[in-house]
């Protein structure tokens, strides 16, 4: 049978394999908690990124929106500037109509006169 007593190698074999065993647990903590802080870091890089993405989609909105609404306040005003031309041609039109009837009011009471 074998001795119940240790020999002294046996003894710090025993005592350095649960010191190595918490060592590398706590080794292999340090790596888990460097990847979840990677994990973390690229998570908050993606939220930035697509912060980034947004905010310049929104930002594209806005100047697209802003242009079209110059265009449309341009193109008003040229539509109001052409309306105002044809009201004003329009205007010139009944003017001479007028006066045309006028002239033929006149000519058809003096034929009729005379």
């Amino acid at each position: 049978m074998t001795d119940a007593k240790t020999s002294p190698d046996t003894e710090s074999a025993a005592t350095r394999d649960p010191l190595e065993r918490l060592e590398n647990q706590l080794k292999q903590w340090r790596t888990d908690i460097d990847e979840v802080i990677v994990q973390l870091n690229l998570a908050s890089k993606d939220v930035r990124d697509e912060l980034g993405r947004r905010i310049a989609t929104a930002q594209d909105v806005e100047l697209a929106a802003r242009s079209r609404l110059g265009d449309a306040g341009r193109d008003l005003v040229a539509a109001l500037v052409a309306q105002r031309e044809n009201v004003v041609h329009i205007l010139k039109d009944i003017r001479l109509a007028c006066e045309s009837a006028k002239q033929a009011a006149e000519r058809h009471r003096a034929s009729s006169e005379g």
